[in-house]
């Protein structure tokens, strides 16, 4: 009980920009823990589409409990499938908050006002009016164009996926778009409270948005390459030449870009935006190591052994 009244008192404490960075610190360890777990549970819980393993755990690599705990697993998440299609959502997700919170923002909502103030009552360092509204426009850019990406781009898969990482994704989108905005409370309040001028700290704004600018259209490259590609094709054209998972590398730098661009003065980077590209680059990077052994396996692994799996000179 007193171990339970302390957690609850510490979230209590925590301002929305503490909790949301706890949150996706929280949900990259569960990553990081899932991937120390055995192969065959790690695989029960991770691999789905093109790249699960259909044919069961072999009884030579696995102890007996290690079998029963995969086949439990495999029960459970067979339990909640989910059509692949469904990845649709994170994006509708992110649209629709981005229009959620500009809405908020322009007219003084009392959703973001409560945040706002909650936020602003930790005191520190606040982004910038002009951070706030760069901030909004590259992720509403970001969510517009994966929406885009999805119904006109990309061929959607046909295997179906657990609806733990459907939910998973719909709170990290939902998360990130309040991530992007939410160090800026101080000065939300004090544009609602005063005529002072919008204002924003160049530099950061530029590179940052370089940056993001970069990630972005490579990005949309790189979904283009594999939607062109016939079923299960190895892609290697433009950054798939040296990247395995070049378009999960573009979508960290993306969140870098963002984080450059809106962090307070006195920052390098924005902590809630660091914390939430921390989940990014810890959840891509386990895909992005799934889908390397799958195609070694499917195609031979002297093709990708001289490329990085994500994170040149990394990972």
């Amino acid at each position: 009980m007193d171990l339970t009244q302390s957690l609850v008192g510490h979230l209590q404490a925590l301002s929305p920009a503490g909790f949301v960075q706890s949150a996706f610190v929280l949900a990259a360890a569960l990553v990081l823990a899932v991937q120390a777990a055995p192969a065959s549970v790690r695989t029960a819980m991770t691999e789905y589409g093109a790249r699960s393993r259909k044919g069961g755990t072999k009884g030579q690599e696995d102890t007996h409990g290690e079998a029963s705990l995969h086949g439990l697993l495999i029960y459970l998440t067979r339990l909640g499938q989910v059509p692949h299609q469904w990845f649709l959502h994170f994006y509708v997700a992110s649209v629709a908050w981005s229009i959620f919170w500009a809405v908020q923002l322009v007219w003084g909502g009392a959703v973001l006002t409560a945040v706002a103030a909650r936020q602003a009552q930790t005191g520190g360092t606040s982004m910038t009016t002009g951070q706030v509204y760069l901030a909004w426009t590259l992720m509403a850019l970001q969510g517009v164009r994966r929406l885009y990406e999805s119904l006109f781009v990309t061929r959607p898969g046909s295997s179906p996926m657990w609806i733990v990482h459907w939910a998973l994704g719909v709170v990290y989108y939902t998360g990130v778009n309040v991530a992007v905005w939410v160090e800026g409370s101080g000065a939300i309040l004090d544009m609602w409270n005063s005529s002072q001028p919008v204002q924003l700290p160049w530099t950061k704004a530029i590179v940052g948005t370089a940056v993001y600018l970069a990630a972005y259209w490579y990005q949309y490259q790189c979904h283009s390459h594999l939607a062109s590609l016939k079923k299960y094709t190895l892609p290697e054209r433009g950054l798939f030449q040296y990247i395995v998972c070049p378009h999960y590398t573009c979508d960290c730098v993306i969140y870098l870009g963002i984080a450059i661009a809106t962090a307070p003065e006195g920052y390098m980077l924005n902590r809630t935006v660091t914390a939430s590209l921390l989940f990014a680059a810890v959840n891509l990077g386990a895909t992005a190591a799934g889908t390397k052994q799958w195609y070694g396996e499917k195609f031979g692994h002297d093709k990708i052994r001289q490329k990085w799996t994500m994170i040149p000179p990394v990972f």
